[in-house]
């Protein structure tokens, strides 16, 4: 079944914003169910193969308790002395690895120019793959809108491509490695199939010609 490119921006928007919440923080009780619901995984908006051992992990799994996903939170993405799958873009590709490098600024830059600006902005850094994430699910959202009105929406598509381009992949996929050898819950392993799948639709948006039409 082919897809509309609005209903591929659609279905990025919609799998990024429950994906960058569970990377910024361990799910409150109202998401956390929402991730063992077998109505909402098999209606989980990515249909690629990693989505889909995503979806296939948590169905298969026992829902998992609020203490069992906040260590697994804690210790992948916060660390009790260092996080075993560091989220920051900065500490995994600058020359130094540290916090508030070049990266960092270079990601707020790209937020800026659309508006938008990191949550505890000048306390954290802005270059959390949580916080990425969140960023080009926003604007695949404002792309939908654009396309759904019939009106251009190339600017906001180049966006997305340079941004995927020069920041993500980068190093998202350090980021899946680490959090696939060292997670220990269901709801983690299945994260980490889910950001493969969100890159690859992402992908998939940016470099199909005439994405920026209306279908």
């Amino acid at each position: 079944m082919t897809v509309s490119a609005v209903e591929q921006a659609e279905r990025i928007s919609a799998a990024g914003k429950v994906l960058s919440q569970l990377y910024l923080s361990a799910p409150a009780e109202q998401l956390r169910e929402a991730m063992y619901s077998p109505q909402m995984l098999n209606d989980w908006p990515l249909t690629d193969s990693n989505s889909i051992q995503g979806v296939r992990t948590l169905l298969s799994s026992r829902p998992e308790s609020e203490e069992e996903i906040k260590r697994d939170h804690l210790y992948l993405f916060v660390g009790a002395g260092r996080a075993l799958a560091q989220p920051y873009e900065s500490v995994r590709t600058s020359e130094e690895g540290l916090v508030f490098e070049e990266e960092t600024f270079a990601v707020r830059a790209a937020y800026a120019r659309f508006g938008l600006r990191a949550p505890n902005f000048n306390r954290e850094p802005d270059d959390h793959i949580g916080l990425e994430i969140a960023f080009l699910s926003d604007l695949a959202e404002r792309a939908a809108e654009r396309l759904e009105a019939g009106e251009d929406a190339e600017e906001i598509r180049l966006a997305m491509r340079d941004f995927l381009f020069d920041h993500l992949d980068r190093f998202a996929g350090g980021v899946v490695e680490d959090v696939r050898k060292h997670a220990k819950t269901a709801l983690y392993k299945a994260v980490a199939e889910f950001t493969l799948g969100f890159i690859a639709s992402v992908h998939a948006f940016v470099e199909t010609e005439g994405a920026n039409a209306a279908k």
